[in-house]
């Protein structure tokens, strides 16, 4: 490993001397379960998850990942983070999250669930999590409390998101919903926004998703008022 400090920023190398990788299969080798070397799926070589996790939690952390390589010259993968400076005084982004409010998260994802609780619980924020739309509808059928927002992705291994947010709004019809999805070409989702479904493409940011959960919570209680 290598690492340099350039213009406010720390550039991370990690290097090898393997065969290299052709330019074609660059993006490739991103890909969750993609081996280029293991046709035959022989889970004692890996599973293939190690890269597609680094760059999911890259774009999370809005963190640029490159990749060098070709036959024959080995492969360098590069990351760049910025510098941290002293605080001087507390800073104050555009947004933020409204706190108090009682969160269902879902996501099969344990690294983007991970993620999203540690934004939502640090700004107060009560958060209950499902990694399937089983266990949410589990959840949200014997819960005691109302809950204020539903966080959802789409795709799940069985039942979509979409399921879970009916299900949701059956029982507290005002809760605010988001779906997360990095699907662009599902017809069903196009159609959402005159549902008064959020659909937030991944991975989103901290600004957007708190914008989203703001407006939401800003129109659920303007309706409470609504004479």
């Amino acid at each position: 490993m290598v690492c340099h400090q350039e213009q406010g920023r720390i550039r991370l190398e990690v290097r090898d001397t393997g065969r290299g990788i052709r330019p074609e299969m660059h993006d490739a080798i991103f890909e969750e379960f993609r081996q280029i070397e293991n046709p035959e799926r022989d889970d004692r070589k890996g599973l293939g998850l190690g890269l597609s996790i680094v760059r999911k939690m890259a774009q999370l952390l809005d963190h640029q990942i490159t990749l060098r390589s070709s036959p024959g010259a080995g492969s360098t993968f590069t990351i760049s983070v910025p510098l941290a400076e002293p605080a001087t005084e507390q800073s104050h982004s555009e947004f933020t999250f409204t706190g108090g409010q009682r969160v269902l998260l879902v996501d099969d994802d344990e690294l983007v669930a991970e993620v999203l609780v540690s934004l939502l619980a640090d700004a107060g924020n009560d958060v209950v999590t499902a990694n399937s739309a089983e266990q949410a509808l589990v959840i949200v059928q014997s819960a005691e409390a109302a809950f204020d927002a539903v966080i959802s992705d789409y795709r799940l291994p069985t039942l979509s998101g979409l399921e879970v947010i009916e299900s949701v709004r059956q029982r507290w019809p005002a809760a605010t919903a988001i779906i997360l999805s990095g699907d662009t070409f599902d017809p069903r989702l196009h159609a959402l926004s005159n549902t008064g479904v959020r659909v937030l493409r991944k991975p989103v940011g901290r600004e957007t998703l708190a914008q989203a959960l703001e407006s939401g919570f800003l129109s659920r209680d303007a309706r409470s008022v609504t004479p």
